[in-house]
């Protein structure tokens, strides 16, 4: 029949049974727990390493001496910035690869590069999570002085963030970026 196969009733049958498969371990409750996963290990990854940083040291009473021992207080801030990002940027790649690679998987014959699903989740945007939260919470614990409010309070916030990014991306920037575009087009 030139090339094309001819469906039988049992070979729907079983085709049905894969997809049922494929279906129930790609809307499972533990592809969702993985995928819940993936979007909380950079902020986590980004608070664990930013907050203690300038904190426990504040808080242990070592800062002056750190600061004597370094020559300045810039060099040894930046000695400890410097550690985070070299710390965060590696790891949070294999973990965006590794996002990328479960977003091919999910959804097999599409390119992962060509489309926005998930992709607040996945490649190197997990990078810019991580180094937004290592950010912030390093702030928070320079500016308390103390590890376990500048913890707390950056889990809040990052989690706060983090949720509302995307539907406030969508609404705010990306919607009148379109309407933009729709209204400047002018056919030949």
């Amino acid at each position: 029949y030139g090339g094309m196969a001819v469906m039988t009733g049992n070979t729907d049958a079983h085709c049905m049974d894969l997809q049922n498969s494929f279906s129930s371990i790609q809307y499972g409750m533990d592809m969702g727990l993985v995928r819940m996963l993936l979007l909380l290990v950079p902020l986590v990854a980004g608070i664990i390493f930013g907050a203690p940083l300038v904190a426990r040291e504040i808080e242990q009473g070592t800062a002056p001496l750190s600061w004597a021992l370094a020559g300045s207080r810039r060099r040894w801030l930046l000695g400890k910035v410097l550690a985070g990002v070299v710390l965060l940027v590696p790891m949070m790649l294999v973990i965006g690869l590794a996002a990328e690679v479960l977003e091919g998987a999910l959804d097999p014959g599409v390119d992962t590069h060509a489309i926005f699903q998930n992709y607040l989740g996945r490649g190197f945007i997990e990078v810019f999570w991580a180094l937004a939260a290592f950010a912030g919470t390093f702030t928070l614990g320079t500016l308390f002085g103390r590890t376990m409010p500048a913890v707390i309070l950056a889990l809040i916030v990052c989690l706060f963030v983090r949720v509302a990014w995307e539907p406030v991306m969508a609404r705010e920037i990306l919607r009148p970026m379109a309407v933009e575009d729709v209204n400047t087009y002018q056919p030949y």
